[in-house]
């Protein structure tokens, strides 16, 4: 097919390009943190790095408040000349630095309330992540949206690597928790600063500009998209902030927060990569092109079988590698990590189709489905709680991403009208078979359930190839 052809096709030859510079990015950051985890739940134990994960979820639950779309909004308007560009930019900016130092008092100010000293004062710390992180997030928005992915990738990766040198160093010469809070903090506040200065902020500032008129020219959609982006994240973050208020066991949180590392890992990386399409995909739909089609197509079912293998593999593997890895303290993390897997595939689906959506100016689908997320996850928590604590994280988890995923779905169909039976009924059928067949074959050894497994994904590549 023509269209993916980079030579003959230099808008997907964009694309890919920025793709691979965000997923080069976010592939360094997976595995700098995936280190990085090995080394703090080794050191700190189940119960602190229980307590770890609770404070990047409770300051990642008040950022979304920070978000504000710009992500999207960026990146849509990426096509603006230089001078209007930078106009645009330098008001977001204004918008962003409000917002963010309001909220992480806001955050700081909830955490003494709610919680006891000690911990208050590590989720101070967080806080100040908090505004670090905030316009770290910023910057990247703004270089992915005027295609210099390069630049994500040099800070990304070269502060995740300091991060993780810093805080092993501080875990061997005996440092705790609290340490572990600072450094983090100070290595987003440094990527933050970085790429102000590569940005040339200071000359942003200067730029005239009124906040209220950068809103009115957007017609609400930092509003709306903010919204949104409360939403998305509470899904993905209040089953572990809610299990600790609920009463959780605190070694247990350690041990599901391991899972949800995993979560966050795989759902970083999806999130990276599927930004660099929004840019090209707004300029297909504005030429009435269908990348859009095309990109569901490719997207959704891709998604579906690898998350599907990926699920599989894991029901395998779990054991042995948590084993090696983390050690025995952490094994019962094992059972866990195939919902977390699975949440990752649907996660990605549902990114996806916010580039859809955002590239037809469909925000308010946005807003509704991530919203419905956040009330099924949140509801479901509460209702399976009483009757099983140990998994209550992760049937809500899944349950709050699904209903996200099917109303924007549901709304990417009405757009582009894919093949439901091509993109959604065969790629879910031939998972859950896969899956399913992992499941039962695993009691009888791992060799003979890596070996029976991968032919029922062959067969849907085979399916695919011939179906073109």
């Amino acid at each position: 097919m023509q269209l993916f052809n980079p030579k003959k096709n230099p808008q997907i030859h964009r694309v890919l390009k920025g793709a691979v510079y965000l997923g080069s990015a976010q592939f360094m950051r997976v595995v700098f943190r995936a280190l990085y985890i090995i080394v703090l739940a080794r050191f700190l134990g189940p119960e602190m790095f229980g307590l770890y994960n609770y404070g990047l979820g409770w300051y990642l639950a008040f950022m979304s408040l920070t978000q504000l779309g710009f992500d999207l909004i960026l990146s849509k308007e990426g096509g603006r000349n230089k001078v209007d560009s930078d106009i645009f930019v330098a008001g977001t900016l204004r918008v962003q630095l409000l917002v963010t130092i309001f909220t992480t008092l806001t955050c700081w100010v909830v955490a003494l309330v709610l919680e006891e000293q000690e911990v208050s004062v590590i989720l101070g710390v967080f806080s100040l992540a908090l505004m670090g992180r905030s316009l770290s997030a910023w910057v990247s928005f703004v270089f992915t949206s005027r295609e210099k992915s390069n630049r994500v990738f040099w800070l990304e990766s070269t502060c995740r690597m300091l991060e993780t040198l810093s805080g092993t160093v501080i875990l061997f010469r005996g440092g705790g928790l609290l340490e572990i809070a600072i450094i983090h903090t100070l290595f987003w506040w440094i990527q933050a600063i970085w790429g102000l200065i590569e940005l040339s902020a200071y000359r942003l500032l200067l730029i005239p500009n009124h906040v209220s008129d950068i809103i009115k020219n957007l017609g609400g959609g930092p509003i709306i998209l903010g919204f949104a982006s409360v939403f998305q994240i509470w899904t993905a973050q209040a089953p572990l902030i809610l299990f600790r208020q609920l009463g959780g066991n605190a070694i247990l949180l350690g041990e599901i927060s391991i899972a949800f590392q995993v979560l966050g890992l795989l759902a970083g990386l999806s999130w990276a990569i599927l930004r660099a399409a929004l840019p090209q995909l707004s300029r297909s739909v504005e030429a009435k092109r269908s990348a859009d089609l095309t990109f569901t197509n490719l997207l959704f079912s891709v998604t579906i079988v690898g998350g599907g293998v990926a699920v599989a593999l894991t029901i395998i593997l779990a054991d042995t590698i948590l084993f090696l890895i983390v050690g025995d303290e952490y094994i019962a993390a094992a059972k866990f990590l195939p919902y977390t897997v699975a949440a990752s595939a649907v996660y990605t689906i549902g990114v996806g189709a916010h580039q859809i959506l955002a590239a037809h100016r469909k925000y308010n689908l946005i807003l509704w489905g991530t919203a419905t997320g956040a009330i099924i996850t949140t509801s479901v928590m509460l209702l399976i709680w009483p009757i099983s604590m140990e998994f209550a994280p992760f049937i809500s988890l899944l349950a709050g991403l699904v209903a996200w995923s099917v109303v924007v779905g549901g709304a990417v169909y009405n757009i582009t009208r894919f093949s439901l039976w091509n993109v959604l009924v065969i790629p879910l059928t031939v998972s859950t078979y896969g899956v399913g067949l992992a499941y039962i074959i695993t009691p009888l050894g791992i060799t003979t359930a890596l070996l029976a497994f991968p032919p029922v994904f062959l067969l849907w590549a085979c399916y695919k190839k011939l179906s073109k």
